[in-house]
Order: C-alpha cells, then structure tokens, then sequence
C-alpha cells in the first residue's frame, strides 16, 4: 500500500513539473518582431502573463529569480529580459511568474513559463487527410503515399507550471498583440 502512495505521489509531483502547454497562433506576434526586432516572442509572453496576474514577474536564471519591470513597452521588456539573463541581481521579491529556459526547474513558489520556438502547425483536417490517403495507399497495395499535410499559421507551445490558467490566459492576450505594444 505504501508502493502505491509513493507511485501515485511521483505521478502528481511530474503531473506539476509538466505543466500546461497551450498552443499560441503566432502569426501576428511574430509579424510585429519582424517588424520591430527590438521584441521578442518571450517579452510579449512575460508581458501578457503579468497583465494576466497583476502582479511582479520575472526572469529565471542560473543565479535565481531576477525581477522584470513588464507594465513597460514590449521592446523594454526583451531588454530587461536579456539584461536580467546577462547580468540581473537576484531578487527577494515574491514573484507571481517567472519565464525560464526549456529544461529548467519549475520554482515551487511562482508560476514557471516556457516559450517553445515557432513552428508550423498542420491543421487537425490536413494530417487527417494526409494520414487517410496514406492509409488507403498501404492497404490499396499503391506503391505511391500521397503527399503531406500542409503545414497551415506559425504556432508556438507556451507551457506553464504552477498556475494552469495563466497559460490561457497568455493565449488569450496574445491573440491581440498589438494591444501589447500600447
């Protein structure tokens, strides 16, 4: 009976490491870095997370936890973004969110986010149409697949630990990104 304690509390303790991953259309986010490349898809992410929260955010380093001044424009926050991962003080500030790199340690007193790199999404309709034509071409005995899926709009995988509402909260924001910029 303890075993299965034990199994069933590791089980939730990575169910918390994960997280939530929501997948953020990314189009118009990255048309604007594009346009202005003084921002980052991350300074938009940790600018709509402490909109979301109203409260302190920051940057997760090698060091610690370093405070981000996110209320600023988009472009000042991917500033404070690379200033903090190059240099920043830790802080002792109680932080609601923090932005880490892939692979880091959720913190256990604030909300861990994880802005994955753009991809190109394949509609649910095109794999399965893809996946159709290719299983009719097997089980047809064709020695032709058909081609496949198109992918369709950039799309980027935002995961969050430690608060699973913030990350459709961040989809949210960032579904109007120009609001962002103001």
């Amino acid at each position: 009976a303890l075993e299965s304690s034990v199994q069933r509390h590791l089980a939730e303790l990575s169910a918390q490491r994960q997280g939530v991953v929501v997948q953020v259309p990314a189009e118009r986010v990255l048309r604007l870095v594009k346009q202005d490349r003084a921002m980052t898809v991350e300074a938009f992410v940790l600018r709509a997370a402490a909109l979301a929260l109203g409260a302190p955010v920051g940057v997760l380093t090698d060091k610690g936890a370093v405070a981000v001044d996110a209320s600023a424009r988009v472009s000042e926050v991917a500033a404070s973004i690379a200033a903090a991962r190059a240099n920043g003080q830790t802080t002792t500030e109680p932080l609601a969110a923090v932005l880490a790199r892939e692979n880091a340690e959720p913190l256990t007193n604030a909300a861990t986010i994880v802005v994955g790199a753009p991809y190109a999404a394949v509609s649910a309709a095109g794999a399965r149409a893809a996946l159709d034509g290719a299983l009719d071409a097997l089980i047809g005995g064709g020695a032709t697949v058909s081609a496949a899926a198109e992918p369709t709009k950039p799309t980027i995988d935002v995961r969050v630990t430690g608060a699973d509402s913030l990350a459709a909260k961040i989809k949210g924001y960032l579904a109007n990104p120009e609001l962002l910029t103001l």
